[in-house]
């Protein structure tokens, strides 16, 4: 144990024998003699952006066509409809084929009565999807969408998310598009659930469209850094930018603790003209976000768009182990649950 100052104590990883590799343990004492124990797991800091054997391998992913196949989850609500709409508007500019999907959740009873409820359950999936058909052709049909380019899908699962998950692997999806819904307490839990832990638990990216969001073009992307992985995340920014010649906002939030980036240190105009040169892409910017407290990120990012006015956002989500998601909430999922603008998640290992 090694004092930190006069309140704080700390634990590090030269305590191999009981603690797990990069965890740090904070133990602060007030003057009530309250104890307070943080957990935080230390990430790796930032190398020097040396990007001058990266362009080449960017070239040729650039040539490859991202997206092909978008599934589009709906439960026939009001929530669910304007996600679509929304995948309707893109798929026009982007020409991806679009998968609706609605998931069902039944149980066969065994022994004698087997036989009569499977016959029951194929009427009944018949049904739902001749309802999911008319509900989609009556949309397609208002949005004068092309109807060579969907096709409607149904799913039994024990849950949306593992019906979700099904279908990406059957139909080779390249991407989700849901619905979000902003709400608090019991209904943000309901209700958001499903886009919010799929973030977690789907290997494509996953596009989360808030409640009565229009679509629009993409003219500004807004995309959250942590200043750590920029290198091999920028690099998909800057793919998804060239598509709608948009501009990517760079925003940083701080202040985080523990501290990984030195704000100080950190010379944004001399990063951005790095980008900008190296993948000959100048509609580059940057902007550092302040917030009054640490690890604000869903404030940040409400700040961020209240300032800047993003069409899209786009932040990048990372494999977490038990430690992290015990101790270390998903800020991706956080974000998604009351995002003001389409947020994209993006997967980076």
């Amino acid at each position: 144990m090694k004092e930190k100052n006069k309140n704080i104590l700390s634990f590090n990883d030269s305590n191999k024998e009981i603690m797990p590799k990069n965890i740090v343990f904070f133990i602060k004492i007030n003057e009530n003699k309250c104890i307070s124990i943080f957990i935080f797991r230390q990430k790796k800091a930032r190398k020097n952006f040396d990007y001058s054997k990266r362009y080449s391998n960017f070239e040729k992913k650039q040539n490859k066509s991202m997206i092909k196949h978008v599934l589009i989850p709906t439960d026939f609500s009001a929530n669910a409809k304007n996600a679509m709409i929304y995948a309707i508007g893109l798929a026009k500019m982007m020409n991806f084929e679009l998968i609706f999907l609605h998931c069902t959740q039944t149980l066969v009873p065994t022994g004698k009565k087997k036989e009569a409820a499977e016959e029951g359950l194929n009427r009944y999936k018949t049904e739902i999807e001749e309802k999911l058909t008319a509900y989609v052709t009556a949309i397609t049909d208002n949005e004068s969408f092309d109807n060579s380019l969907y096709r409607c899908l149904v799913i039994d699962a024990d849950n949306i998310v593992s019906g979700i998950n099904e279908a990406v692997k059957q139909h080779k999806i390249d991407m989700v598009i849901m619905g979000t819904q902003g709400a608090s307490g019991l209904k943000k839990f309901l209700v958001g659930s499903t886009t919010a832990n799929l973030i977690e638990r789907t290997d494509v990216p996953l596009l989360a469209i808030p409640e009565s969001y229009v679509f629009k073009t993409i003219k500004k992307i807004g995309y959250a850094s942590d200043l750590i992985n920029i290198d091999g995340e920028i690099q998909e920014a800057i793919k998804i930018a060239r598509f709608f010649d948009a501009s990517i906002d760079i925003f940083h939030i701080y202040p985080v603790y523990p501290k990984v980036v030195s704000i100080a240190q950190t010379n944004s105009d001399e990063l951005v003209a790095q980008l900008q040169k190296l993948y000959h892409y100048p509609k580059i910017n940057f902007h550092f976000v302040h917030t009054s407290s640490d690890n604000e990120v869903k404030k940040g990012v409400d700040l961020y768009v209240e300032a800047y006015k993003p069409d899209l956002l786009l932040m990048f989500t990372h494999k977490r182990d038990f430690i992290d998601k015990i101790f270390d909430k998903s800020q991706t999922k956080e974000v998604a649950s009351s995002a003001q603008v389409p947020l994209l998640a993006l997967r980076y290992e």
